[in-house]
């Protein structure tokens, strides 16, 4: 499944603030550390080393938040539970 990422300013990744990525079956991690599919540059310290987790499952694809400082998708009403999958709508 292919997903287009737009990080918050601020933040950057290697390939930049927008990354495309193909996520299979098994998880796809974002996150400061150097064992993360999408590894994100950010001095402030504002994204935890392992800190959300996207999958498709059934053709559908979900993120699961594991971060210390929380995840939102879209804007900030839309804050992810810690550990819970959550869908990720078009």
């Amino acid at each position: 499944m292919r997903v287009i990422l737009t990080l918050e300013e601020g933040l950057a990744s290697q390939e930049g603030q927008i990354k495309i990525a193909e996520v299979g079956a098994g998880p796809w991690r974002i996150g400061r550390d150097p064992s993360c599919d999408l590894v994100l540059i950010d001095p402030e310290r504002r994204i935890s080393g392992f800190h959300l987790e996207l999958t498709e499952r059934g053709g559908a694809l979900t993120v699961t938040d594991f971060s210390t400082n929380g995840t939102w998708v879209d804007r900030p009403e839309n804050r992810l539970r810690k550990g819970q999958p959550a869908p990720v709508q078009d």
